[in-house]
């Protein structure tokens, strides 16, 4: 099961891994197009302009003096998205320019972006592109394209290929959010397959679990019923043997008989209790109530308990009350013996939504680490002379009445059990 749901994992990842690469190329596809087709409509449009000054009679000024023939340019640069064309010449000075901002006759080389690149060009007689460079928020390119007007060198220089740009930010937006998507469905596949393996897990354990307890049920079941009539037989011929040769009761192996006689009878009896199948009956139990009594019995042997119980007067669990009365029970006599006989049993009423827990803490030493993950396990326990089965008991009559059972870890002080019922379990009088 670990291994299937360790490969689906592994999948899953390589998935997004090969999706989040084949995104990327597309990206840098896209991009490389982009560039493409904008260096190959900017230099479109230089040698549409540098032509059309060519076939007019006089060169820039019979294009200046023709309205229809600038609009034109104006359209075309719209059209294309380009930002700014300027004519200039040799020396650098503006020939003409889409822009009011250069005027013709003004010296270019402010306006010029990259300086290195307009003086190749001039040289080489070949147009030239610069880096795409930011100034001031604003993104420019420039084409620096060198050309013949009436028989003089002229270049055309276009600046800020809008629509390179805008696609650009298409493709970075799209790349973003398909990154985000990827990711998410990354991380929701992750959790998805945790969610059910955890899921799967914990039915395997339960199942595993219950396997295990049916088996230890049957056969502590059929074994407790072989030792009890045997037992009882021992306790009865003790009890007579020590009326006979011990009236007085001054000899102590007859006490130590009858100790362990008992302590065996006890033993028996959580067998039975953990094995027996029985359907859990509705009581309502007032809690308060109920807990004083539990108390007060426990109070007869062990008188150095304190005490403190903050339950609410006039609430009730739903339940069956002997098995939540052995549900406290239990809980408190490991917790006495945990304390050895001394300190201090709370238990505290927690409001939460519409569920309500009952925290049992105590101020013993705690729960080893070694026993945390199987403290309700049959047979485990952490005193010596315990039986293991006292928790065993308790989780299972808390499952059968519905309710659920946990250990708080990382206490400060002491054990806490927290009893967790739903909405339909407990009531406010």
């Amino acid at each position: 099961m670990n291994r299937y749901f360790a490969s689906l994992l592994t999948a899953a990842v390589l998935a997004v891994i090969i999706l989040s690469i084949s995104t990327f190329t597309l990206f840098n596809r896209s991009v490389r197009i982009a560039r493409y087709d904008s260096r190959n409509r900017m230099i479109s449009v230089a040698a549409t302009i540098a032509a059309y000054l060519d076939e007019k009679q006089g060169g820039y000024v019979s294009m200046l003096e023709d309205d229809i023939g600038i609009l034109t340019i104006e359209k075309l640069l719209a059209a294309m998205g380009i930002g700014r064309a300027v004519v200039v010449d040799s020396l650098g000075l503006t020939v003409w320019s889409s822009q009011r901002m250069i005027a013709p006759g003004d010296d270019v080389y402010p306006y010029l972006i990259d300086t290195a690149a307009y003086h190749r060009a001039w040289k080489q007689q070949e147009p030239r592109f610069t880096d795409v460079v930011t100034i001031a928020e604003e993104v420019f390119l420039s084409l620096y394209f060198p050309c013949l007007i009436d028989e003089e060198s002229r270049c055309v220089i276009i600046e800020s290929d809008h629509n390179f740009f805008a696609a650009l930010e298409r493709s970075r937006k799209s790349m973003l959010f398909l990154s985000v998507l990827f990711a998410a469905m990354l991380l929701a596949m992750i959790a998805t397959i945790l969610f059910v393996s955890r899921q799967a897990r914990t039915a395997q354990e339960l199942s595993q679990r219950n396997e295990r307890l049916a088996f230890l049920g049957r056969t502590s079941a059929e074994l407790a019923h072989e030792l009890k009539n045997p037992l009882a037989i021992i306790k009865s011929s003790s009890d007579v043997l020590r009326k006979k040769y011990d009236a007085g009761k001054q000899v102590k192996a007859f006490d130590f008989l009858s100790e362990e006689i008992m302590r065996l009878s006890r033993l028996i009896s959580d067998i039975l209790s953990f094995s027996r199948e029985r359907k859990p009956a509705r009581d309502t139990i007032p809690l308060q109530t109920t807990l004083i009594e539990a108390k007060e019995v426990l109070l007869q042997k062990y008188p150095h308990i304190t005490f403190d119980l903050q339950a609410p007067g006039g609430l009730c669990i739903i339940g069956d009350k002997d098995a939540f009365v052995q549900i406290v029970s239990n809980l408190w006599r490991n917790a006495i013996q945990a304390m050895q006989e001394s300190g201090r049993l709370t238990v505290e009423c927690i409001f939460d939504n519409r569920k309500m827990k009952m925290q049992f803490k105590d101020s013993g030493p705690g729960i080893p680490h070694t026993l945390a993950g199987h403290i309700f396990d049959p047979f485990v326990s952490g005193n010596k002379t315990g039986t293991g089965l006292g928790l065993s008991i308790v989780k299972t009559l808390c499952e059968r009445n519905g309710w659920s059972i946990r250990l708080l870890r990382q206490q400060r002080q002491g054990a806490c059990f927290e009893i967790e019922l739903p909405e339909d379990a407990w009531q406010k009088s």
